[in-house]
C-alpha cells in the first residue's frame, strides 16, 4: 500500500514523529499532503525552537519570507 493512499488520520499520526524540516519536505512531495498537513506544520513551526534560538516566526521575519510569516500568524 502506498503512503499517499493511507487515510488522512493515519498520515497525521505518522507525521507526529517528524520534525519541522522533514514535515516541510513531505509537504512538498504531493499536493494532497500539503492540503492535509499544512495547518499542522504551521502549528509546529510556531512552537519549535531551532538550536540558534529562532522560532519559525522569527526565521520568517529575518529571511523576509512574508507569506510564511503571515501564515504563522
Amino acid at each position: 500500500m502506498a503512503f499517499n493512499s493511507l487515510s488522512n488520520e493515519i498520515v497525521s499520526l505518522i507525521t507526529d514523529n517528524l520534525g519541522p524540516k522533514d514535515m516541510s519536505l513531505l509537504l512538498r512531495t504531493a499536493r494532497h499532503f500539503n492540503t492535509v498537513l499544512s495547518a499542522k506544520f504551521y502549528d509546529m513551526a510556531l512552537t519549535y525552537t531551532r538550536i540558534t534560538g529562532e522560532t519559525g516566526l522569527l526565521w520568517a521575519a529575518l529571511h523576509n519570507r512574508e507569506a510564511t510569516f503571515r501564515s504563522l500568524l
